[in-house]
């Protein structure tokens, strides 16, 4: 059944499957969604790149955020994506869509614990890209088609070897938007209707790297585990070991979702994430060097 929508004063055709969206399995027909007011005539070329996203499903909310992410990357561009999933049991192959098939490569790690280990399931994608340039990005934010490849084209040319593809400050998509972007994959339909945004830019989210530059620093801190300073700790190794770091213009957009122990302090690693954050604040360079290459990275 074929239906018109308008929202925001532009049309879209959508195709309505009766079947829910995140029970429908890869093979069977899929809810498509084709913007009339504005079709791209090309996806713009990022195959150098490939794109993490680590991911715990641990709701519907996640698998709502994960979903837009995933149908955004792929709306504008040509692009490689890694999604490693950890848990009990995987979820990802019931909300896999046909139209991400050839583009996403699902990595699933069995683990019975409760906490997510983010930083061990990034740099286990690290590993597995065969791209020069690679992308931590997590499973609730978007940016402007511009801003990433703004960031990437930085990294490529050679004058930084991490960009953040934002400066600016972090735009909350409130769950009652959602279904918008979802239906419009058009940051333009949502942004006047946002009411919360916080004032800094977060020190996480998303960063392009030269692939090699973030496995001479050994990647993601893997004594880190779930929710705490792991992004500010990346951070400041890649300062203290004197690489390049900077961001390019724009703005960060999260979509909402429900609050676990894996995405706030109430996670039962928090006080160590924090003790092992000033454990190597307090290194020199060439403790810190000698340190990181003791790490078990996955």
């Amino acid at each position: 059944m074929k239906i018109i929508k308008r929202i925001n004063g532009k049309n879209y055709q959508v195709q309505v499957s009766p079947i829910p969206q995140h029970k429908q399995r890869h093979q069977l027909p899929q809810n498509k969604i084709v913007n009339l007011s504005r079709e791209p005539s090309n996806k713009i070329n990022l195959l150098d790149n490939t794109f993490m996203i680590p991911v715990r499903i641990e709701s519907d909310d996640r698998r709502k955020c994960l979903t837009i992410v995933l149908d955004y990357l792929i709306r504008y561009f040509e692009t490689k994506i890694i999604v490693c999933e950890e848990g009990p049991e995987t979820i990802f192959p019931s909300m896999n869509k046909m139209e991400w098939n050839g583009s996403v490569k699902h990595v699933f790690r069995y683990s019975t614990s409760e906490l997510f280990h983010k930083t061990r399931n990034i740099n286990l994608m690290a590993a597995q890209s065969t791209t020069p340039y690679i992308t931590y990005l997590d499973s609730d934010v978007l940016f402007r088609p511009n801003q990433y490849v703004n960031a990437l084209e930085t990294v490529r040319r050679g004058e930084l070897d991490f960009c953040y593809p934002f400066n600016q400050q972090n735009h909350n998509i409130p769950k009652h938007l959602r279904d918008v972007i979802q239906l419009t994959l058009n940051l333009d339909s949502v942004e006047n209707q946002i009411t919360f945004r916080h004032p800094q830019p977060p020190v996480g989210g998303c960063l392009f790297m030269n692939k090699d530059k973030f496995i001479s620093i050994n990647g993601m801190n893997p004594n880190m585990v779930s929710w705490g300073p792991e992004d500010e700790e990346l951070i400041y190794r890649i300062k203290k070991l004197d690489y390049r770091l900077g961001a390019v213009p724009g703005k960060l957009f999260h979509v909402d979702h429900d609050r676990t122990p894996n995405s706030s302090d109430a996670n039962s690693h928090f006080l160590a994430n924090n003790a092992e954050y000033d454990k190597v604040k307090a290194m020199s360079k060439e403790e810190l060097s000698a340190y990181i290459t003791t790490w078990r990275l996955v």
